[in-house]
């Protein structure tokens, strides 16, 4: 259209309004003449803020971010909800324990932790755990038991190689089996299994024959299988030397590929690799190596520094002094443990009564949980745990009280004597120049500065045994804390823990001893209350002899009826809490320290530390992306 033609339509138009003046229409049909698109350019698009007001602007940039906002917001939702991680096969894991491995071995395994973890990842079992702690089946496809409880038959997968490559057969869990039940292997779990018959049905049936029914025996059925074909061609007097206890054949989610030693030859790094031959989903995480320290102050330098991936346990104290925390996953277990305070019954102090009541009245476990508060799941108040079915929750329980602690003291003749500094001072003399009683004059430095308890001329002191872990030491000095405030003198004897089953709770060399003992999934309490487990090498700690608790531990080790067991477990509870063979504190739970880049641990409980690498095949440290389907 040419600039005539548009002047001429001009002429001839009327405007409707006085709002449309004829120079604006011949103003905008110019620019439509002059302009080549209907939009406007780049060029044009500068000046527009030439052309518009202050708020104008504001609200076209208010609406440009709030338009970049939604776009955002729909992409990234879109992005996630159709996104899906995946895991990957790759990446290595470095975790750092304390002590050094001996025996990689079902057989012998059960007196080190060290040799209980790597087993765990080797070997594979009847039965394992899940992530709760519940039995499920590992190498077994399923097993029946007779309805009188004598009789459990096997029936395993037909699936399974050991990882050389041979065929796992029943023979294999029948020679494991016999191995552990013959004296000449010397297994020290030898003992749990009295009275167990195994036999061979077929290629892939075992059955157990039980003398009497134990209602815990399918915990038994969580050791390790061992591989017949190589085992049976080492005497058993030389199994424990064999260097199969370090370079294992198993069938478990990983095998054995190197270690490495210092000068002295002791073990420094365990380094375990995939087991392509594994029955079950391969592991994701390409390699496992182990590295072993000393103490705790070593393994927390470890995880500072990076070196290691993880920690199998820290106490509460040694992980206070983490330095990269947020580096790690802080994971509190839960735990069968029982800490208690166990007392020597045949201690002939300690058989008073009065003076065992007063030592539980003086302690407010409550303090302690306060103190104390991440490494305690529960406060215990009887031999078994609140998360167990038989746990009597109607259990009388010794409350905090000082002032009745002090009165049952003084009742039984035990009399507050002062002891000043000129006293201490003028003993601390005597025995410098060898004059006077030595005897006395030694008590009265032992002893020190306050006010003690006193009868017949004998002051009350009173030794406490406990192992040598950060949160055992404090608990012991918070408890010599508590009892000197009653007059009782407590000396502390720390023992290392290689040494304390050895020279302490096999002798029951101890008068008190702070200690956790593990209940187990189906707290079978025999072997740590029964009479005959008292004295020497027993698990008695207490040395404690009652033929009621007795007859209660048989019923509920023996009988199939839920509510018999749990009326003899609530005849058991009250009658240990009445003769106060021991003072309950709390029950532990176990810090488990992970990098967080390592995914899929999902487990909340264990029954034992090996647990947690119960469900490793699902732990993974590479990912990948796919898109969701759309169903």
């Amino acid at each position: 259209m040419s600039i005539g033609s548009i002047i001429r339509k001009i002429k001839k138009w009327r405007p409707v309004t006085k709002r449309q003046p004829v120079h604006h229409i011949l103003d905008q049909q110019i620019v439509f003449r002059l302009s080549k698109g209907r939009l406007p350019g780049w060029r044009q698009w500068r000046y527009l803020p030439r052309f518009l007001s202050h708020k104008e602007k504001i609200i076209i940039i208010a609406c440009l971010v709030t338009l970049l906002a939604s776009l955002t917001i729909i992409t990234n939702h879109y992005y996630r909800h159709h996104r899906q991680v995946i895991p990957k096969k790759g990446g290595y894991y470095v975790e750092g324990l304390i002590g050094t491995p001996r025996y990689i071995n079902p057989l012998y395994s059960s007196m080190n932790q060290t040799d209980r973890d790597l087993s765990r990842l080797i070997y594979s079992s009847l039965l394992a755990r899940d992530q709760q702690g519940k039995l499920v089946n590992d190498l077994a496809e399923n097993y029946e038991i007779s309805p009188d409880g004598l009789i459990y038959t096997i029936k395993l997968r037909d699936n399974v190689q050991w990882s050389n490559g041979s065929r796992l057969t029943a023979d294999d869990v029948v020679f494991t089996y016999q191995a552990i039940m013959d004296s000449n292997y010397n297994s020290p779990i030898k003992n749990s299994l009295g009275g167990l018959d195994v036999t061979r049905v077929d290629d892939l049936t075992i059955r157990f024959t039980l003398s009497q029914p134990y209602i815990a025996f399918l915990d038994l059925l969580t050791i390790g299988i061992l591989p017949a074909e190589i085992w049976s061609q080492i005497p058993a007097e030389s199994a424990s030397l064999a260097d199969l206890n370090l370079k294992p054949i198993g069938s478990g989610p990983y095998q054995f590929k190197s270690l490495t030693k210092d000068q002295l030859g002791t073990i420094k790094t365990y380094t375990l690799t995939i087991n392509d031959k594994y029955f079950k989903d391969q592991p994701y995480i390409k390699e496992l190596t182990f590295k072993f320290y000393n103490n705790y102050e070593e393994l927390v330098a470890a995880l500072n520094d990076g070196s290691i991936n993880g920690a199998n346990y820290l106490p509460q104290t040694a992980a206070k002094k983490l330095l990269a925390a947020n580096r790690y996953n802080l994971r509190y277990l839960g735990t069968p443990q029982l800490v208690a305070i166990f007392i020597n019954q045949d201690d002939q102090a300690l058989k008073n009564k009065a003076l065992r009541q007063a030592l539980a009245l003086a302690i407010d476990k409550n303090q302690i949980l306060l103190e104390n508060d991440t490494l305690v799941s529960h406060l215990a108040n009887g031999p078994i745990l609140k998360q167990s079915q038989y746990y009597d929750a109607n259990l009388a329980r010794p409350n905090f009280d000082v002032n009745k602690a002090n009165q049952l003291l003084t009742d039984d003749g035990w009399q507050i004597k002062t002891i000043t500094a000129d006293e201490v001072a003028a003993a601390e003399k005597g025995l410098a120049d060898n004059q006077g009683d030595q005897d006395q004059q030694k008590t009265i430095t032992d002893l020190g500065v306050g006010q003690w308890r006193q009868k017949n001329n004998q002051y009350l002191t009173i030794n406490l045994t406990t192992i040598n872990e950060p949160d055992y030491l404090l608990i012991a000095n918070q408890l010599a804390l508590t009892w000197q405030k009653i007059g009782i003198k407590i000396s502390l004897n720390i023992v290392d823990t290689d040494n304390i089953n050895s020279q302490i709770i096999r002798q029951k060399n101890y008068s008190l001893l702070l200690y956790g003992q593990n209940l187990g999934s189906e707290n079978d309490l025999t072997a740590l209350w029964h009479s005959g487990q008292s004295g020497a090498n027993g698990f008695n700690l207490s040395n404690y002899r009652n033929e009621k608790v007795d007859k209660s531990l048989e019923t509920m080790r023996s009988s199939l009826e839920l509510a018999a067991r749990q009326q003899a477990a609530k005849e058991l509870q009250n009658q240990i809490v009445n003769d106060l063979p021991a003072i309950f504190l709390y029950n532990a739970s176990h810090l488990y320290i992970q990098h967080k880049k390592i995914n899929g641990f999902d487990t909340d409980f264990l029954v034992e530390p090996a647990d947690r690498f119960n469900e490793i095949n699902h732990w993974y440290i590479k990912t990948s992306y796919r898109w969701k389907n759309k169903n």
